[in-house]
């Protein structure tokens, strides 16, 4: 597997101004892990669903593929629609109408923008992601911010050739929950006023491209009055975590068991089975530590390494303090990365 980027893709950051517009360094110890819940989903079906309304593809090879979500109604246009988004050296287009309602020429969110070759790059991208309303808030709460580790994760089904040029779901393939990218925090820019536009774009020029700067999106009256919050978090240029050697922002290419969160149990019991059962280290829950996952899934039982959980609801962001287990944590994030 590769992350999808070079190097030459992610030059370094300069230290950023105070206040609300404000760059951080980069350190050597993970703080936070966020599980964080973005792409097609199949929670609401049809055109309506603000997901997708299915899960986004594994391949018969083994490839994966998060699906960006189509704008949200309360959103404006984004920049870019689902026919303008590449993989594979093709359109998006095809894949997402064969398997879903949602037409090639809709609009698309494409956030978290972590996979360098989904369009045609400005000059100094670099991976990003942003958030806003009440996800944000919760983020800002438990102060994400520099050297802290997004773990994008969807929900994901197999795919086949439907023999007609197109894709379909292999019907007694599973519903998984899945990691399918990561982000490490350099710099949190946060947008309070119309200032913090204009600066943020001044100094990176390519985040015009990004939908949470999009100038459709930043309508100066619409974004300060209706998406408050609004929060962008840039990546490092490179994972500053010991024994990796890769960049700060990226796609896990192929599926394996390591990315996988759904309890092997219940992916053995094929389709139909509960993705958002989770089988994730014993020290993800300590015996007393109410800052860790405990707000959003509830313990299902314990063994000696492992918790088996039930996630929340349609929660976005599940932020993980990890400062007193890095070595665990460590040892854990590297295995994600061991295909890498």
């Amino acid at each position: 597997m590769s992350s999808g980027q070079s190097r030459q893709d992610l030059p370094s950051l300069r230290r950023g101004e105070r206040n609300s517009f404000k760059g951080t360094r980069g350190s050597q110890h993970i703080r936070r892990i966020v599980l964080s819940r973005k792409g097609f989903d199949s929670s609401r079906k049809g055109l309506e669903s603000p997901n997708g309304g299915v899960p986004s593809p594994i391949f018969p090879d083994g490839r994966i593929l998060s699906l960006p979500i189509p704008t949200p109604r309360r959103y404006p246009q984004s920049s870019k629609r689902f026919d303008d988004i590449v993989w594979d050296g093709r359109s998006l287009s095809p894949l997402v109408e064969s398997l879903s309602k949602v037409r090639g020429e809709c609009w698309c969110h494409l956030d978290p923008d972590i996979r360098a070759d989904a369009i045609q790059r400005q000059p100094g991208w670099r991976p990003a992601f942003g958030q806003v309303d009440g996800s944000q808030s919760q983020l800002a709460n438990q102060e994400v911010s520099q050297g802290d580790l997004f773990l994008f994760f969807g929900t994901f089904r197999r795919v086949e050739d439907d023999g007609s040029g197109g894709w379909r779901y292999v019907r007694t393939a599973p519903k998984v929950h899945m990691l399918f990218g990561w982000l490490q925090v350099q710099e949190v820019l946060s947008f309070r006023t119309n200032a913090d536009y204009d600066r943020a774009l001044c100094k990176y020029p390519w985040l015009s491209d990004h939908p949470h700067l999009h100038r459709s999106f930043t309508e100066r009256a619409h974004s300060l009055r209706k998406l408050p919050n609004n929060t962008v978090y840039l990546s490092n240029p490179k994972l500053n975590i010991r024994g990796i050697d890769l960049p700060g922002g990226g796609v896990f290419q192929s599926e394996h068991g390591r990315i996988v969160l759904t309890d092997p149990e219940e992916v053995g019991k094929g389709a139909p089975c509960r993705p958002s059962y989770w089988r994730l280290p014993e020290w993800f829950w300590p015996d007393s530590d109410y800052r860790r996952l405990r707000r959003k899934v509830m313990l299902r039982r314990r063994d000696t390494e492992w918790i088996h959980v039930a996630s929340g609801g349609r929660g976005q962001e599940f932020v993980v303090d990890v400062h007193d287990v890095s070595d665990a944590a460590n040892k854990w994030v590297r295995n994600l990365f061991e295909d890498a």
